[in-house]
């Protein structure tokens, strides 16, 4: 099987297939309704992740996303590319967002 997690000098931005709203801290989105199945798909993001969420503008690439979290969170580089890659290639698989390789 191919690896399809994101690349390093990829840029993201958040997609228009989803509605989203940041409450207490955490982002809560949920897909434009499509199809009745649809309406069971809520997803909460953390603090971490609602950070994150923040940083795909459509402009800053995956080393300067990783970059951002690794100034801001006591946490080693080796970690938060894994636990980044991971969180990234899960938004992109339920197109929450696009990934536009560069």
């Amino acid at each position: 099987m191919p690896d399809t997690s994101p690349e390093i000098k990829s840029i993201f931005e958040k997609s228009d297939s989803v509605a989203w709203r940041v409450v207490g801290g955490e982002t809560v989105f949920v897909p434009v309704c499509k199809t009745r199945a649809d309406l069971d798909s809520i997803y909460v993001l953390n603090e971490t992740g609602s950070r994150i969420w923040e940083l795909l503008d459509g402009a800053k690439t995956f080393d300067q996303i990783l970059d951002v979290v690794i100034q801001e969170y006591d946490v080693e580089k080796t970690d938060a590319a894994d636990d980044l890659r991971a969180l990234l290639t899960e938004l992109r698989d339920i197109n929450a967002i696009e990934e536009i390789l560069k």
